[in-house]
């Protein structure tokens, strides 16, 4: 078995992506082990107050390896629009546009700067986009897909996962059906008055279209 570690704004599809690559890959995601998920990259991994399946000597070496750059580091992010929609309907807090969009330029400004590979959310739900990234983690992770090329498993179900316990499926929101669509056709502008978009427009210095 493999690991990667993953990086993403909280309401990114860190959660996603990790079901994604532990259905195709004999491989785990840590998402806190080595540092927490939605922070910036510390050199050193250490890992701090989150539970885990892993025994403390494991985690040791999880961070080690880490360290030693043997574990690949892959970075989810949105676009600022579908990420403010998502961030705000999860936290229902009233953070202003500008504190939103500087959290979100210098987050995924030093993740893409220092992770192996950067990954669209959007492109994650094209079966295709989605399909070309699994290869291209596979790679990485030396072949150890466990689905071939005719029954990727490109589609999950709606996904809230909690910590580094193995199976993401007991956290997948039962009987919901994930809604792509509402990605795909940017349903979430509806949302953004002119002026917000406007604003975020003009902000943001990471997202290019």
């Amino acid at each position: 078995m493999k690991f990667i570690k993953i990086y993403g704004l909280q309401r990114s599809g860190t959660n996603y992506m990790k079901a994604l690559i532990e259905e195709n890959f004999d491989a785990r995601v840590l998402q806190n082990i080595g540092g927490w998920k939605h922070g910036m990259i510390d050199k050193n991994f250490h890992s701090t107050g989150f539970k885990s399946d892993f025994n403390s000597n494991q985690v040791q070496s999880l961070e080690q390896d880490l360290r030693d750059g043997k574990i690949p580091l892959i970075h989810v992010y949105k676009n600022p629009f579908a990420w403010i929609y998502d961030y705000r309907e999860y936290k229902k807090d009233k953070k202003s546009i500008i504190s939103l969009i500087k959290e979100y330029n210098e987050k995924n400004l030093h993740w893409i700067s220092n992770c192996n590979l950067s990954v669209d959310y959007i492109d994650l739900l094209s079966n295709y986009q989605c399909s070309v990234i699994l290869k291209i983690i596979n790679a990485y992770l030396g072949g150890e897909m466990i689905t071939n090329d005719k029954n990727l498993i490109t589609d999950i179900l709606a996904v809230m996962g909690r910590g580094d316990d193995h199976s993401w499926k007991k956290y997948a929101k039962k009987n919901q059906v994930f809604d792509k669509s509402f990605y795909l056709d940017k349903a979430y502008m509806k949302y953004f008055s002119e002026e917000e978009i406007n604003q975020i427009n003009e902000l943001n210095i990471f997202y290019k279209w």
